[in-house]
């Protein structure tokens, strides 16, 4: 690339990640339909621009560097990092960030039977832009010191979102996942303090430079981060509570952020040319993801919350977005691909599934399933895309998460080991488990005969079915961007 190129890629960075701070700053002071306005705005900008830099760069990986800690000997400790993993990232944050904001203009309103909302709009699309500027940093760093920080400011905003309502229940709900999380971002920090010790740097190779002992307990400590965030045992247990958020939150934390930046960090790091992280931290990793995965299916399997079904889903999903990497930690170069993948299906499907439910609530005011039925024929659309979703994230070919399982089952085989062959058996088993309990969950929330409660239903607005349409649509979209994307990723020894 020439100079002009470059600076070119360089300003466009700046745009990316400065617009949805400023964003967030002038929606602050507006009410209502202005903030509605102006968020969608800043958010659809955000979006082209990711397209843009997607366009520029395509599977090239570009970084630039700047700053200093002089008095630790530290160069470059701010920056910029291009390349396929932040493309993938980028793309599923500004793309589900997009529907979120435009969504949250329809469910955040007097007509909302659930939870009735007449102001706080400015508050709240402060800090939806301000979790999108920092999701977008997080995809972006150049550097384990820079991660951390937009990492940490993830936490900050989901604390915020998710106690919107200024309920009780909400305020608990953000204590607990403030404090669950941070003590993940402590064992971050140590791994910091690791790296300037023993390698005199932050950058993600800098890794190569440490021995192998101080290596794997610099990884334990950013897996244990990583757990925190992504609501894995024994950190699951502020996620179901998280629900207490308006839905468009819950859809973007479990979609495209708080949740997926703990997985990837992880993919991060086992991508890093030459980390050589020792087998036997892919085995732990991988047997902790499928224990963290058997006790999300299980606690799904008695839900009667349509939300909290859906939160314990994703801890499953992000249990196999760690296998798929943690597989690939030895060896598996099918099952890393796959571990990636999973990041861009699951959330299409699961933000579709959680945009179909916030319409369930918004309309009917309740989110127990067994107090729900004979939706369809009121809210057609939203039955069929919930449908779709239903498919999607169980795996059912050739909707999205059909293609990472495939991907991380074939990777699984091809180790020849009692772990690949128990990773390829459980996923197979548990996907036929989860297709079977959505298939009934729609049923019995959309077949069927239609219940008291819901006999009086307003129309869904046209833009919110052709928001779940376009969602609908990626599901199959998606996994063929995917595709092409993740074939650039080799296990490097």
């Amino acid at each position: 690339m020439t100079n002009g190129e470059l600076v070119n890629i360089y300003l466009l960075l700046v745009f990316l990640l400065a617009l949805p701070f400023v964003g967030g700053l002038v929606t602050l002071g507006l009410k209502r339909r202005d903030a509605d306005l102006i968020a969608s705005l800043f958010s659809l900008v955000v979006f082209v621009l990711a397209i843009l830099l997607t366009l520029k760069v395509g599977m090239k990986e570009l970084t630039f560097a700047f700053g200093s800690l002089p008095w630790l000997g530290i160069q470059e400790i701010f920056g910029f990092r291009v390349d396929p993993l932040a493309i993938i990232m980028l793309l599923v944050t500004t793309f589900i960030g997009l529907f979120v904001v435009i969504y949250s203009s329809f469910y955040l309103s007097e007509g909302n039977r659930e939870h009735p909302t007449t102001n706080g709009k400015g508050r709240y699309y402060f800090w939806l832009l301000f979790f999108l500027g920092a999701m977008i940093g997080v995809s972006i760093s150049q550097n384990f010191f820079q991660f951390f920080i937009f990492f940490e400011l993830t936490t900050i905003c989901s604390f915020a979102l998710i106690d919107f309502y200024e309920t009780p229940k909400a305020l608990r709900a953000g204590f607990t996942a403030l404090i669950t999380t941070s003590l993940g971002s402590l064992c971050f920090l140590a791994g910091l303090a690791i790296l300037a010790v023993y390698a005199h740097s932050f950058d993600f190779e800098a890794v190569r430079d440490l021995s192998p002992s101080i290596k794997t307990t610099f990884f334990i400590l950013l897996w244990i981060s990583a757990l925190a965030k992504g609501a894995q045992v024994p950190f699951q247990i502020w996620l179901p509570q998280a629900m207490e958020a308006p839905t468009p939150i819950s859809a973007y934390l479990h979609a495209a952020s708080m949740v997926k930046v703990g997985v990837f960090l992880i993919a991060r790091m086992v991508t890093t040319p030459h980390a050589s992280y020792p087998e036997q931290l892919g085995v732990l990793v991988s047997l902790w993801a499928l224990f963290s995965m058997l006790f999300a299916l299980l606690a799904f399997l008695g839900a009667d919350d349509i939300k909290k079904l859906l939160a314990y889903s994703t801890i499953l999903h992000i249990g196999y977005i760690l296998l798929g990497t943690s597989l690939g930690m030895m060896g598996a170069t099918l099952a890393l691909r796959g571990g990636i993948l999973h990041i861009i299906n699951h959330s299409v499907a699961k933000g579709l599934l959680f945009l179909c439910a916030g319409v369930v609530t918004y309309i009917t005011g309740t989110r127990r399933i067994s107090e729900l039925g004979g939706l369809a024929p009121r809210m057609p659309m939203v039955a069929e895309t919930f449908t779709v979703g239903t498919l999607a994230i169980a795996g059912v070919p050739p909707f999205a998460c059909f293609f990472s399982k495939f991907y991380i089952v074939l990777g699984a085989i091809s180790l020849h080991n009692w772990l690949g062959t128990l990773a390829a058996v459980f996923t197979i088993l548990e996907s036929t488990v989860s297709l079977a309990w959505f298939i009934m969950v729609t049923h019995r929330i959309f077949m069927g005969e239609e219940r008291v409660e819901v006999k009086q239903v307003d129309p869904v607005p046209s833009y919110i079915n052709t928001i779940l349409l376009l969602l609908t649509l990626f599901t199959i979209i998606a996994p063929l961007i995917g595709l092409y994307t993740v074939k650039f990723f080799e296990v490097i020894k």
